[in-house]
């Protein structure tokens, strides 16, 4: 099959949907599928290239309000960049690229699929209230033009329902490429060297915006400093965003800059080597898909420590420890928990580094895909 997938933003442009996007191609193309990407020229990079087998073509963005891509040549779509497809696979509906994958399905009569990432929240009223009008006026358009939708959770095929049939809505998790892992950590000749060697090392790994609750992280550490300095443990914060300046006067303001250290973006390599020498790993967020970052960190065999989201408590309820949201008081406690028994975070890393491998890897959810992907192009042939 020739399938495009369309996504407002694509490698190298850092985030979970695009790391998704290519494994899922990539994965794809290893079983004998052509795949092409369109997507926003955000960061500049090459309009076309070919990457691992998959043809991406990068189409220039003139703004990205809200997160938003603004392509014009999503509105405008070329002939001369549309090949034989079999299949549209477009993901986060909440874009201009949901709106051009419709225009292709209209052009081009083909199947059309939907994969929903998790709702969008910026912890901001208006932009919050702006999202709530999208939902109500946008999406229910959007989702009757797909002949199928994918959710990454049952919360999420639930908030899809309230839009659509549920008969519709088909459940397929995230994954792990661990074959990539495995050939990033054997080809990385220069280990870091750093200061952390002789502590337990805390590790946030995420891009620095409100929803993802680094600051409610920042706040116990602030809450339980005392305890935390006496037990030698520091905080590592990996990623970068625009609430990177906010955190760090944060940390300075109130005298924690000895605990907190902030990598800024760094390379797969480097990310994986601060796994492998971290001892808890900590996501905070307010809302979220699947996160790419809590599986690699189970597969790493790290205790986690995770907000009581619907896709958290789904899949992850017995292998972690859950605390409220916004809530720095329990999350320092549970952060004092796992740094002082040793016993328990051994419990935690050995079943839910079992659970990843058993459930989570791209090898075992690509057959989910093929199988949705054959059935929905099947039944529009017949």
């Amino acid at each position: 099959m020739r399938i495009l997938q369309i996504t407002p933003y694509y490698l190298p442009h850092t985030g979970g949907i695009e790391r998704y996007v290519y494994n899922l191609s990539k994965y794809l193309v290893k079983n004998g599928h052509q795949v092409e990407i369109h997507t926003s020229n955000i960061p500049k990079a090459p309009n076309y290239e070919e990457i691992d087998g998959i043809v991406i073509r990068r189409f220039q963005s003139l703004c990205s309000p809200l997160r938003n891509p603004i392509v014009p040549r999503f509105f405008f779509p070329s002939l001369n960049e549309l090949q034989d497809f079999d299949l549209i696979h477009a993901h986060m509906i909440y874009s201009s690229a949901a709106l051009y994958a419709i225009k292709l399905k209209r052009r081009l009569g083909i199947p059309l699929l939907f994969t929903h990432h998790g709702c969008m929240r910026f912890e901001n009223l208006l932009r919050d209230s702006i999202v709530k009008m999208y939902d109500r006026v946008m999406i229910p358009g959007i989702l009757s033009e797909a002949d199928g939708v994918i959710a990454l959770s049952m919360e999420d095929s639930k908030f899809l329902g309230g839009f659509c049939d549920m008969n519709r809505i088909t459940i397929i998790p995230n994954g792990l490429d661990i074959e990539y892992i495995n050939q990033v950590l054997l080809a990385n000749k220069q280990p870091l060297i750093d200061s952390f060697e002789s502590k337990k090392v805390i590790l946030f790994v995420g891009r620095l915006v409100p929803h993802k609750g680094a600051q409610y992280l920042l706040k116990s550490i602030k809450i339980y400093s005392k305890d935390i300095r006496k037990n030698n443990t520091i905080l590592l914060i990996v990623g970068n965003g625009p609430q990177q300046l906010y955190l760090k006067q944060f940390v300075n303001e109130n005298k924690i800059d000895d605990l907190v250290f902030f990598t800024g973006l760094i390379t797969d390599n480097k990310k994986f080597e601060y796994f492998q020498k971290s001892h808890i790993f900590v996501l905070p967020s307010l809302s979220e898909g699947l996160p790419t970052t809590i599986l690699e960190a189970m597969f790493f065999g790290l205790p986690v420590i995770a907000t009581d989201l619907p896709v958290i408590r789904q899949y992850f309820s017995d292998n972690l420890i859950i605390i409220p949201e916004k809530d720095p008081e329990r999350l320092g406690k549970a952060l004092l928990l796992l740094i002082q028994n040793q016993k328990l975070c051994q419990n935690l890393s050995v079943k839910a580094k079992e659970k990843i491998i058993h459930e989570f890897t791209w090898h075992k959810i690509i057959q989910n895909y093929l199988e949705f992907y054959m059935d929905r192009h099947s039944k529009h042939i017949y």
